[in-house]
């Protein structure tokens, strides 16, 4: 249940990146996640009300599924999040 709601935050993140960046920047940062990503994604696991001690897990799980994933499966990601 936590990833769900981590997930819907995201994707709002998303949409807010979506009104200042092009899809491509945002997919550029989903694939190589840097201080602005990792900052948005553990903000999202505070807010979905993770325990302290399962945010490391939660950060390190979600970058790792970022990096593997494919580049079409971000643009696809992306592109559900701003419709």
């Amino acid at each position: 249940m936590e990833w769900v709601a981590i997930v819907e935050m995201i994707l709002a993140f998303i949409q807010q990146c979506q009104e200042n960046r092009a899809n491509s920047d945002i997919v550029d940062g989903l694939a190589k996640p840097g201080p602005r990503e990792v900052a948005a994604i553990r903000r999202a696991i505070r807010r979905a009300g993770v325990k302290k001690k399962k945010r490391r897990a939660m950060l390190e799980r979600a970058l790792s599924d970022l990096r593997a994933a494919s580049r079409e499966e971000l643009e696809d990601f992306v592109s559900a999040a701003g419709e």
